[in-house]
């Protein structure tokens, strides 16, 4: 019989196959779709983090509907570095996002995915450069100078390399995993100092997964 985490679509080959980069500690953050009933990915969701929490690795539930749940994989440490630099604060400020905090700001982007298809400073929470997320805001989405993981308007040569470098993680994940590796074994464990911020996040997610449930 067929391991289930094995099976194309489940959850955990998902995260595999869409979230390799982050991961491996290459980029804070990605997400992907899974077209299954809200309680099943939520219970997903919860089982996954109980591998890969302590190694650092997130998941949550952003957004759920009739069309399925929108997955929010991430790295507390590494988001919080993003999020601490005091123009991409400006930039969320000035799109209503108050407090700097990385939790509460998760929570904003999950109550503004209930109200818009896809907030574009989301490209923040997923590792892309502010002059990325910025230039595709403003241009919608026309006139980029690359496009691979996402659309580039700033350093051509620095999105080039990065899209190279997720292009083959992606591909030896997926083959470790589809090798036999276990999930946890592609998790590159984080620094010391990060530790602390895991359990914090944790709960947000939970809270949010909550909110979803009611």
């Amino acid at each position: 019989m067929e391991d289930a985490k094995w099976r194309a679509g489940s959850l955990e080959e998902r995260v595999v196959r869409h979230c390799a980069p982050t991961l491996a500690g290459i980029k804070c953050g990605s997400m992907f779709m899974m077209r299954s009933a809200k309680d099943e990915v939520l219970g997903d969701v919860r089982r996954l983090n109980r591998e890969t929490s302590g190694l650092g690795v997130i998941a949550l539930v952003l957004k759920a509907g009739d069309d399925g749940a929108l997955v929010y994989v991430y790295r507390p440490g590494m988001l919080s570095e993003v999020l601490s630099d005091r123009r991409v604060r400006s930039f969320l400020e000035g799109l209503g996002y108050r407090d700097g905090s990385a939790p509460s700001l998760i929570r904003t982007l999950s109550e503004r995915f209930g109200r818009e298809r896809m907030p574009h400073e989301v490209g923040i929470f997923l590792g892309y450069p502010l002059e990325d997320v910025v230039g595709f805001i403003e241009k919608g989405g026309r006139g980029c100078s690359r496009s691979g993981c996402w659309k580039c308007y700033g350093d051509p040569a620095k999105a080039e390399a990065m899209f190279e470098r997720c292009k083959d993680c992606s591909a030896r994940c997926s083959r470790i995993y589809m090798e036999g590796g276990s999930l946890g074994s592609l998790c590159a464990r984080p620094a010391k100092a990060r530790h602390r911020l895991f359990i914090r996040h944790t709960r947000i997610g939970m809270a949010i997964a909550w909110t979803l449930k009611c």
